[in-house]
């Protein structure tokens, strides 16, 4: 190719469930894992909604850090976490930012 391309790849899907695709990723390394899949196959970005194990959001700093770290380990993407919902209050989908320092966030 003769121009950049930017490639990102939306690992976790807003609330999709396992329900309704089995391959969406729930844990911190199944999340990591997509991303090195998705970075292999050319995706600079990756966008993330956090998960509990259950498929849940979730919105604790502890799991965004989790994530981030395994992914850090697995691939050489941009991380670009969701930053929040319409359903919840500012400070539990944005309070991971300044704790965990992704490069890109998105509402």
């Amino acid at each position: 190719m003769s121009e950049a391309v930017v490639i990102t790849a939306a690992l976790t899907g807003v609330l999709a469930t396992r329900e309704q695709c089995p391959a969406i990723p729930y844990t911190p390394v199944e999340i990591a894992e997509e991303a090195k899949r998705a970075a292999e196959a050319g995706a600079s970005i990756v966008h993330i909604h956090a998960r509990n194990p259950e498929g849940g959001p979730e919105w604790r700093v502890e799991t965004f850090a989790e994530i981030l770290s395994e992914v850090r380990a697995r691939a050489d993407v941009i991380v670009n976490f969701s930053n929040g919902a319409s359903d919840i209050a500012a400070e539990h989908g944005s309070g991971h930012i300044r704790y965990v320092r992704e490069e890109i966030g998105a509402p």
